[in-house]
C-alpha cells in the first residue's frame, strides 16, 4: 500500500495525489548511446530529464531497485509517462500486458526467481519505450540486465543494439526476460525428474508435499507466462508500436521463445499431474499389498480359531462318553497342534499354488 497518498485523489501515480515529503536520495543509472560513444552516469532520480527529440543517442533510464512512488509519480511527470502506467509500476503482481500511450509504449512481463528451498515466485519487470529512451524498472532481485548493459559496452559501431536505436534495445531487454525464465524451468524439470526417479526407488521416500509444491510451482509460472505471448504480439501488430519492420523480426524469435516457454510449462503441468496420480496409485498398491498380508493371515487363523474355540468349551467327559472323549487321550494337546500346523502349511501351500502369495 503506497504511504503518503492523499485519500480521495485522482487516480494513477500523480505527485499531487501524495502529501509533500521532500526531496529523496534516489539514483538511478542512465546509460547514454550511440554508434560512436557511450556514457554510464549514476546521478538522482530528481535530476534525470527526458531527452530531448532531436537527440540521436539512445538513453537508457535504469531502475536497479523499486523507487518510492512519491518520487516515481514526479519521475514520470517529468517524463510525460501515464500515470496509470506508473500505478501499475508500484503496484507488483500485474497481469503481462503492453500498453501503448501517445508517443511512448509500456509493457508489463513477468519473470520467474527461485531460491534454495524457497518456493517460485514472480518478479514483475516494467519497460517504457519513447522515440529516443528505455526505461526499466525491477523490484529487487538478481541483475537481469547486465548481460544487455554487456552487450552495449563491447558493442562494435556496426553492431544492431548500437545502431538501430531505442526499439531495439526495448526487443533486448524483452528478450532477456523471457529466456530468465529458461533456466529456472530447467530446475523445475531436474527437481520433477529426480522426484520421479525417487518415486519408482521408493514411494515412501517423497511425501504428498513435494507434489503439490511442483504442482504449485507450475502453476504460479504458468499464471503470468500465458498471457506474456499475447503482450509480445500486441507490440508487434500495434500500428503505434515503436518496433518497426528490422527490429520486427528478432521480436518474432521472442515470441517463439515464448511458444515453446509455454508448451514446456503445459508439458511439465501434464508430468507433475501424472506424478501425483503415479504416487497415489503406488500408495494404493503398497495399501493392498497389506491389506492382503492381513488378510491371508486371518485366512489361516480362521480355522484355527474355529477349532481352539471347540475346545474350550468347558464339557465334563466324565458326565456322558460324547462329551470330547478325545481331552483324555494320552496324545490329544500334541495332535491338536499337529492338526493347527498342518492346517497352516496346507493353506500357505494353497495359496502358493494359486500364486496369491
Amino acid at each position: 500500500m503506497m504511504e503518503n497518498v492523499i485519500p480521495g485523489s485522482s487516480p494513477g501515480l500523480r505527485p499531487e495525489n501524495f502529501e509533500d515529503v521532500g526531496p529523496t536520495d534516489e539514483t538511478v543509472t542512465v546509460i547514454a548511446y550511440d554508434s560512436e560513444q557511450l556514457t554510464e552516469t549514476v546521478m538522482p532520480l530528481h535530476d534525470v530529464q527526458r531527452p530531448d527529440p532531436a537527440d540521436t543517442r539512445v538513453v537508457w533510464v535504469r531502475f536497479q531497485r523499486m523507487p518510492q512512488p512519491a518520487a516515481l509519480a514526479r519521475f514520470g511527470e517529468r517524463w510525460g509517462l501515464d500515470p496509470l502506467d506508473l500505478e501499475d509500476v508500484v503496484n507488483p503482481g500485474q497481469r503481462p500486458k503492453s500498453e501503448f500511450r501517445e508517443d511512448t509504449v509500456f509493457a508489463i512481463l513477468q519473470t520467474p526467481t527461485i531460491a534454495q528451498d524457497e518456493p517460485v515466485a514472480n518478479r514483475q519487470v516494467n519497460l517504457f519505450c519513447g522515440p529516443n529512451f528505455v526505461i526499466s524498472i525491477l523490484g529487487d532481485g538478481p541483475l537481469l540486465y547486465d548481460p544487455v548493459l554487456a552487450r552495449i559496452r563491447s558493442g562494435l559501431s556496426t553492431s544492431r543494439i548500437r545502431t538501430l536505436g531505442a526499439a531495439y534495445l526495448f526487443y533486448a531487454l524483452l528478450d532477456a526476460t523471457v529466456d530468465y525464465a529458461f533456466p529456472v524451468l530447467d530446475h523445475l524439470q531436474d527437481g520433477a525428474e529426480n522426484v520421479e526417479a525417487e518415486l519408482l526407488e521408493d514411494a515412501h521416500s517423497i511425501s504428498l508435499d513435494v507434489l503439490h509444491g511442483l504442482r504449485r510451482d507450475l502453476t504460479v509460472l504458468r499464471r503470468f507466462q500465458r498471457p506474456t505471448a499475447d503482450a509480445l504480439r500486441r507490440l508487434v501488430k500495434h500500428e503505434d508500436s515503436p518496433i518497426n519492420e528490422e527490429v520486427a523480426q528478432y521480436m518474432r524469435d521472442t515470441i517463439d521463445h515464448q511458444a515453446q516457454l509455454d508448451d514446456a510449462l503445459e508439458a511439465m503441468r501434464e508430468d507433475a499431474m501424472s506424478l501425483q496420480e503415479l504416487y497415489l496409485s503406488l500408495q494404493g498398491h503398497r495399501l493392498n499389498d497389506v491389506m492382503k498380508v492381513l488378510t491371508i493371515i486371518s485366512t489361516i487363523f480362521i480355522p484355527m480359531s474355529f477349532l481352539t474355540g471347540l475346545y474350550g468349551m468347558n464339557f465334563d467327559p466324565d458326565a456322558s462318553p460324547w462329551n470330547m472323549p478325545e481331552l483324555d487321550a494320552d496324545y490329544g494337546y500334541p495332535t491338536l497342534l499337529f492338526v493347527l500346523a498342518g492346517i497352516a502349511v496346507a493353506m500357505l501351500m494353497f495359496f502358493r499354488r494359486k500364486r496369491w502369495i
